[in-house]
Formats: structure tokens, sequence, C-alpha cells
């Protein structure tokens, strides 16, 4: 009952109340080093900025430069210059473009009024800032090429699961779009990940930089808890299988005569391993905090102590736990705490091959508001199936979505452990493999939007309040081999999550009113457009107390004179909503 890795092509049971079994391929060789690669363009979102005193018109080309000049300076605007462009087919007598400089005690959307109803102008609209197309980002550490679970375009043979079945191919693009993504944002050190499983080799030097320092007992005196939080020089975490400091246990092996640390070192590493930093291999974020919690020994480790840990999390100021571990029967307590944590649980779904809908695994099968169930998929976008050996559990009600689980390169202690820090890389599977790739994510989303709440029922969420926890599972790329084998259908996609979560974007919201005393017509127009899904509503609220009109166009006719602030609101199918107003 195991959701890391197994160490043999046979999964073994053991009748502990959480277990976790563990299975490795050496790297081997490296083949080639270097990579090509085609760069593209990305939708990079940006905030709905516009210029505070500036506006676009555009003129009838019907009338004189002068005339139309003369209608801008008559409002009391300043024309900053004409732009004019010959005739075209399209625009038999040219195109005349005003920019206009408004003063400071007026509005772009109150001139933008004015000045659709002056003669010899044919629109104005606000001047809205633009962001250039971001490339992909692709770093420069070494066994990056051979990360397909990062990028995965025309792999090389040599960089092909050995373990896949020869009559599977790798298929283009079964990535989660890493480099896309880092194009938009590459994380957070204010986000802490909790790495609740076996130790992590701390001094890695792919890892170390990004790992959690308390600073109270790092500078505080040897043998005293200097913060008071019940744990004693508790530098960079705790060991709960051991009861002390030890995070990472050098001399500790498993029944397999691994040391017992590798689970919790690779799974650290997919999280965050130092990117872009011109060795090892590549971490989801380039900038992340993780705090290392050990309950797992070679044995296993118990449902208590993982309590322990969940809290010693909570407490210290970790908002995501990454939870690759597994076992035993349903728990209301362990249910309970990891409820009562407010933290966001990425969990791994299980290595049997099994419908967990009908065959339970936990805690990754605890329908809890704040738990994301992974399974895993290779390098066809499958889910993980190695004849034989393993696959990963599946189940359309129980597991949440897949990520790559299969073949995956990532940080280890080097073995034996020296003196001095080194480096060791590795390929394991597993669904402990997948459900970092997933935690990784979401540190990224919290990390570009750190005021969203984490999952429904959060500290700080509402109804209808955007949140990681959905946002991760609503841009997944839909693939036909998961459909029915998870809820969501598809598979995690980094650059798709960053992009819902910066919501549909306005692109135009405008109020024009006639002139005269009420009742005065307005006509009110927009447009707006999503970088993932669809638009599925729209409208307008007027600001007078009347029903909304779900339209992008609209006419509203106010009855008594006063001020009114007019919105637009637009929801994508993601239920992100955004707002403008005029």
């Amino acid at each position: 009952m195991a959701c890391g890795y197994s160490k043999s092509r046979t999964l073994r049971a053991t009748l502990l109340v959480i277990l976790v079994t563990l299975l490795a391929v050496g790297l081997g060789s490296q083949g080639a080093l270097g990579f090509e690669a085609k760069l593209g363009g990305g939708w990079q979102p940006g905030p709905d900025e516009y210029h505070p005193s500036r506006v676009i018109v555009t003129f009838d080309t019907g009338i004189r430069a002068q005339a139309a000049a003369d209608s801008v300076h008559r409002l009391g605007y300043s024309l900053e210059s004409i732009q004019s462009f010959a005739p075209t087919e399209k625009f038999p007598g040219g195109l005349s473009i005003g920019i206009v400089e408004i003063p400071a005690s007026d509005t772009p959307d109150r001139a933008i009024a004015r000045l659709n109803s002056a003669p010899g102008i044919i629109r104005a609209e606000r001047d809205y800032k633009k962001y250039k197309c971001s490339e992909p980002v692709f770093p420069n550490d070494i066994y990056f090429p051979q990360m397909w679970p990062l990028h995965n375009h025309d792999l090389p043979e040599e960089y092909r699961d050995p373990q896949m079945s020869w009559y599977y191919d790798p298929v283009n693009d079964a990535d989660i779009d890493a480099p896309e993504a880092w194009s938009m944002f590459k994380g957070s050190s204010e986000v802490i990940v909790a790495v609740i499983d076996t130790g992590t080799y701390i001094d890695h030097p792919d890892l170390a930089d990004h790992i959690w320092v308390n600073e109270a007992e790092l500078y505080g005196e040897p043998g005293v808890d200097d913060d008071g939080n019940g744990f004693i020089d508790d530098i960079h975490g705790w060991d709960f299988y051991n009861n002390d400091n030890s995070v990472f246990d050098r001399d500790q092996r498993d029944a397999w005569g691994d040391l017992n640390d590798e689970h919790g070192t690779h799974c650290s590493g997919t999280i965050g391993a130092m990117t872009n930093n011109g060795m090892g291999v590549s971490g989801i974020n380039w900038n992340v905090t993780i705090m290392p919690i050990k309950f797992i020994g070679p044995d296993g480790g118990y449902t208590s102590d993982s309590i322990k840990a969940v809290r010693y999390a909570t407490a210290n100021g970790a908002t995501i736990a990454s939870c690759s571990w597994g076992g035993g029967s349903h728990e209301q307590t362990l249910k309970d705490v990891i409820e009562a944590s407010g933290m966001l649980f990425l969990c791994a779904a299980g290595n049997e091959g099994v419908n967990v809908d009908f065959d339970p695994h936990y805690p990754s099968g605890y329908d809890s508001p704040n738990i994301i169930s992974v399974g895993a998929t290779m390098q066809n976008d499958e889910p993980c199936y190695y004849s034989g050996w393993w696959g990963s559990n599946y189940g359309a009600k129980t597991v949440d979505l897949f990520a790559p689980g299969g073949f995956i390169l990532s940080t280890l202690p080097p073995d034996p452990v020296p003196d001095e820090p080194a480096e060791r890389y590795a390929f394991f599977y597993g669904t402990s493999m997948a459900t970092p790739h997933v935690s990784g994510v979401a540190a990224l989303v919290t990390g570009q939007n750190p005021d969203m709440p984490l999952y429904p029922g959060a500290p700080g969420w509402s109804p209808g309040d955007r949140n990681v926890c959905d946002i991760i599972l609503g841009s997944v790329d839909v693939k036909s081999g998961l459909k029915g084998k998870c809820v969501t259908g598809g598979r995690l996609n980094a650059a798709n999550a960053l992009r819902a979560a910066s919501g549909p974007v306005i692109v135009s919201a405008t109020a024009e009113p006639t002139f005269g005393q009420p009742p005065l017509e307005v006509t009110f127009t927009a447009s707006a457009t999503t970088p993932i899904g669809a638009i599925v509503d729209q409208w307008w609220d007027f600001g007078d107390g009347s029903p909304a009109v779900h339209e992008f166009d609209a006419q509203h006719t106010y009855s008594t004179v006063g001020d009114y602030n007019a919105s637009f609101h637009v929801v994508n199918d993601l239920g992100i909503e955004s707002v403008a107003t005029v």
C-alpha cells in the first residue's frame, strides 16, 4: 500500500500504518549534455493598465486635420500628435490617429465619453499598456534536456524511458510546459513547501540555498529552544522518526541497502532544485523555500508522527505540503488534522495500478477540500503502466489529476555520503515523483498570487473566490488516455495554471452618454478575452439599482440626476471574474 516508488519489479506490501516502498533506476550514461531548442512566442498576461492622462482617437478622414484638432481643443484637451497612414484597400481614405493629452483633473473614461461625441471623431479609446510576448525560458542546467516532464519535444532516443514497453512511443508535449511558465513567473522564496517524507540531503549543492532556515535557532544558543516552539535546535526542520533535528541521516539505510533519505531528497529537487545555476537538474521553482520534515524511516512511519509533522509545518509557516506516501485504512483523525492545518496537501495516489474509487488509498483518498490526489503519467502521456512491475492508481472520482511520474530525474544524496557537500542525481519512478510536480506548480501559482486562497474554505476564502486548488485542476491538459481515470481527465500544466490565475482580460469598457437632461441614454460597449478556457458570462451593472444586462454591448437610460459608477463583469469557465468600472 505504497505510493512512493518500488525497489523491485514486484511491489511489496507491509502491514505498517504508513509505508513508503522505494524504487530507483540509476542515472547511467548521461548521453549528450547539449541541446538545441527552437524558441516560440508565449502569451504573457499583464495587469490591465492604461495611460492615466492620454487617450487615442480615430479621426474622420473626411474632415480637415485642423478641424479635427479644433474638436479636441474645444474640449480642453491637447493634441500631442497625429499619426497618418496612407490609403489602402481597407482604408481608401487613409487612417488618421490622434494622441490626445488630458489634464490631471479629468479621467480617461470621462474624456473618452466626451471625445466620442465630438465632431470629426469616429472613436476614442484608452491608451492600454502592452507587454512583450515572452519566449519560453530554457535554463542552463546541464541535465535539463533529460527532464522530459518539464519540456518534451523530439525527445532523443537516449532519453527514452528504458522501462516503458517497446510498443509505446514518447509523444511531444507530454510535459507540464515549464519553460512557458517560467516566461511568466519563476517562483518566490516567500512560499514555504513542507516536504513531509523521509529526510532530505540539505547539503546538496543543487538544493542547499532553497532549504528553510529557522534563524532564531541558527543564531541562538545550542541546546536551547530559542524560538520557544517546543523543538531544540530545529534549524532546518525536524525528524519525527528519530525525534531530533537531523532532517538527513547519512548512515540510515532501508531494507534494500539504499540510503533511506533518497526519497525526500528526490521529491525536494523536483519542487525546487536550484535552476539556471549551470549544474545538475532544474526545479519547477527557481526560487522557493523547502522545509524538510522527516517522519518516515527504513521501516515506514506512523500516523502519530505524520500528525506531528503536519502540526510542525503549519506552526512554522508552511502553506503547501508535499506528501508522497500513504497506507493504512481510513483514519478520521488524520483527515481532521489535514483539514485543520490550513495547508494545501498534494498527495500521491499510489502505485498498485488499481481503481481507488473502489479500493481506497489514503491520505490521497480523503474527501477533503485541501487535498489534491495525484496519479502518474509516462512519456506517452498516459497513466504509468509497467507490465509485471507497477502502475499508477486511478479513479474517476478520487484521483484529481495526473502528472509525470515515470523515469523522473532529480537530486539524490551521494552514496556513501562524503564529508563535503557533493552532487548526485538519478531517475526514479512512482506517483511519489508525480506529486512534487504538482506541489511545485502550486508553489508557483501561490508565489505569483500571494493573496490568493489556497483552496475552497481556506483562510481568507469567500464563496466564488479564485483559489490555487481550483486553478490547478481547472487548467490541466485534457487527454483522451486520462478521461475516466481522474476527476479532471487531464495532466498538470504549469503554464496554463499561471495563465488561468490571471483571469480574463477586459480589453475595453466604455460608456458614451448623450448630452442633455435626464432621462439620459448611455451606450455601453466592452470587449474581453481569456488566456485559457472560454468566457461563459458577461454583464453590465449600471450602478443605479436596475437589473444587469448580460451582454458586451448595452443601452441604458438614467432617469434621475446623479453620479453613477457602472461596471462591466466577465467570467470564464474556471469561475474567475474580472471587473472594470467606468
